[in-house]
C-alpha cells in the first residue's frame, strides 16, 4: 500500500484531488521523483506545526523548488524562469517578512496540480485572472470587463492574460520584441520599456497577428495623429486606451470606438491626460521639491494645458499694440516723406 492509499483513508479530499494531478501522473509513469504524500509533508507545510506564516510558506517555496528549480543543486531541470522568482515582486515581498505574498501553491495549488493545458487548471489561460485576482480582486475585474478579457472569454488564443504583460515567475520580466517592429512603428526601444508600451507593441506592432483579426497593426491606426514620434515618446498607450473617467481603470482596455481621438481633450485647460499621465509625476515632483517648487520645476508640460486667460489676453493685446504701432509709424514716415 502506498502513501497516497494510506493517507487518502482518512484525507479523501486531498487523495482524489492528487489522482487528477500531474504529480500522480508521474507517478503512474513510474517516475521515481514523483511527489508522494511523504515526501512533501516531510517538509513542515501546514498550521500545525505552529510556524509563523512567513516560515510555513518559505518552507513550501523550498519544497517546490528542490525539484523544479532550474540549478545545479535540482534533482530535475523543470522551469528555467523559477530561477527568477526570487529576484521577482512576490519573492522579494517573501524574503521581506510579507505572508501574503504569492508562492507557488497560490498559483499552482497544492494537491490539484495541473498542466497549463488542462482547461481545469489554474494557470490555464482562461483562469489566469482569477488566480491573480485572489490578491489583485480589483484589477481582475478591471482586465475581465476590458477588450482583452472579453476577447478571452470568447475564445480568443492569442489574447494577452495578466501574466504576458507582468510575467510568471519573474514578474518584472520584460518581453521581447523585435528591433525592426520599434523602427517600423516610430517608437524608441527605451521609451517602449519605460511607458510600459512594448507589452503593447508586442502584439499590436506585429501586422501578420492584427491582419489576423482584421485589427489595424500600430502604425497605421495612428497615423491620423501628428508628430507621431512625439507622441509615442510620451504618452502611454494606457492613457488613451484605457478607461478615462476617474479612477482611470488602467487595465479596462476600451474598444477603438471609445478612445480619446480629439486634440483638445489633450490638449486643453484641465484635460483628461494631466489627470492621468501627469498626474503621479507631478505629485511626486513636489513630494521631493516641496509644492512651489515641484510645480515650477515639474517637466509635466503639455501644450495648451497651461494656458492662462490673463495671459492669452495681455498677449493679443500686446500685438495688437505692436501691430497699431508698425501701421502708425509706417504712415508717419509716409506722411513726411511727401512733404
Amino acid at each position: 500500500m502506498n502513501s497516497i492509499t494510506y493517507c487518502g483513508k482518512c484525507h479523501t479530499l486531498e487523495k482524489d484531488q492528487y489522482y487528477k494531478s500531474v504529480h500522480n501522473v508521474q507517478l503512474q509513469k513510474n517516475n521515481p521523483d514523483a511527489p508522494t504524500c511523504i515526501y512533501c509533508h516531510s517538509y513542515e507545510l501546514t498550521p500545525i506545526s505552529k510556524l509563523d506564516g512567513v516560515t510555513l510558506k518559505l518552507n513550501q517555496e523550498k519544497l517546490c523548488l528542490s525539484c523544479h528549480l532550474d540549478d545545479k543543486t535540482g534533482k530535475t531541470k523543470f522551469s528555467k524562469s523559477l530561477i527568477d522568482y526570487s529576484k521577482s515582486v512576490h519573492g522579494q515581498a517573501i524574503a521581506h517578512g510579507n505572508a501574503n505574498a504569492a508562492i507557488c501553491t497560490d498559483c499552482h495549488g497544492t494537491h490539484d496540480l495541473e498542466r497549463q493545458s488542462s482547461p481545469t487548471s489554474k494557470i490555464n489561460r482562461k483562469n489566469v485572472a482569477n488566480v491573480c485576482g485572489q490578491c489583485h480582486p480589483g484589477i481582475a475585474q478591471e482586465y475581465k470587463m476590458s477588450v482583452h478579457g472579453i476577447a478571452l472569454i470568447q475564445g480568443n488564443p492569442d489574447v494577452p492574460t495578466c501574466t504576458f504583460c507582468h510575467g510568471e515567475h519573474n514578474i518584472n520580466a520584460v518581453v521581447d520584441v523585435p528591433l525592426k517592429m520599434f523602427t517600423d512603428n516610430k517608437i524608441n526601444p527605451q521609451s517602449a520599456i519605460k511607458t510600459k508600451m512594448i507589452y503593447c507593441i508586442k502584439c499590436h506592432g506585429d501586422e501578420t497577428l492584427m491582419a489576423k483579426y482584421n485589427i489595424l497593426p500600430f502604425s497605421k491606426a495612428h497615423e491620423w495623429l501628428p508628430e507621431l514620434e512625439k507622441h509615442n515618446e510620451t504618452v502611454r498607450c494606457i492613457d488613451c486606451h484605457s478607461s478615462y473617467a476617474p479612477p482611470n481603470l488602467s487595465h479596462n482596455l476600451l474598444p477603438p470606438d471609445k478612445t480619446i481621438k480629439k486634440c483638445e481633450e489633450c490638449h486643453s485647460k484641465n484635460s483628461v491626460l494631466m489627470t492621468k499621465l501627469y498626474k503621479h509625476e507631478k505629485e511626486q515632483s513636489r513630494e521631493k521639491y516641496g509644492f512651489i517648487n515641484g510645480t515650477l520645476l515639474s517637466d509635466a508640460y503639455v501644450v495648451g494645458t497651461t494656458r492662462n486667460v490673463f495671459l492669452d489676453s495681455f498677449a493679443i493685446l500686446a500685438f495688437a499694440v505692436v501691430i497699431i504701432g508698425i501701421f502708425f509709424h509706417s504712415l508717419m514716415r509716409w506722411y513726411f516723406r511727401r512733404g
